[in-house]
């Protein structure tokens, strides 16, 4: 089976696609970067690269690739939960809380991450996250509902 096929069969065959659901089948995957390779995608207009890999009504698949420095712009993930992989790099993950009325978001912490972590999504996460270091760094997403109803903030 080649990388898609084998994302296919795990995710499929999931029953609740809750976030330990998502982990679990996220952690019993070969994530290496040989794997990960032929799914990498150049930034176009944004500072990183996004490809979705596999989409379904229940499940998005998608691999991000930061080049140096590059970061994403604060946002939340609607209604969906999920998790990231670091496949390769260094990741930091700026966590906001929601403001209220007109109030913008308020930072709270930096995570950092590297290669071989992991991290959950929740569908009340607002966050950033950012390649702090010269090398390029990528990551393997998992979102179930697909994301929908996303919202960009500006701090």
């Amino acid at each position: 089976m080649n990388f898609i096929e084998i994302i296919k069969y795990n995710f499929d065959s999931l029953q609740s696609y809750s976030q330990q659901e998502l982990i679990q089948s996220v952690q019993t995957l070969d994530l290496s970067l040989e794997n990960i390779m032929p799914y990498i995608t150049e930034p176009q207009q944004l500072e990183y690269g996004r490809n979705i890999i596999y989409h379904t009504k229940k499940l998005e698949v998608m691999v991000l690739y930061f080049p140096s420095l590059a970061k994403t712009l604060i946002h939340d993930h609607g209604t969906s939960i999920g998790c990231v992989y670091v496949v390769q790099g260094s990741l930091q993950n700026h966590l906001y809380i929601e403001g209220t009325g007109e109030n913008k978001p308020t930072y709270t912490q930096v995570q950092q991450f590297t290669q071989g972590d992991l991290f959950s999504i929740n569908n009340d996460t607002i966050h950033m996250m950012q390649n702090p270091t010269l090398f390029p760094t990528i990551t393997f997403h998992v979102y179930s509902p697909p994301l929908e109803g996303v919202k960009t903030h500006f701090a």
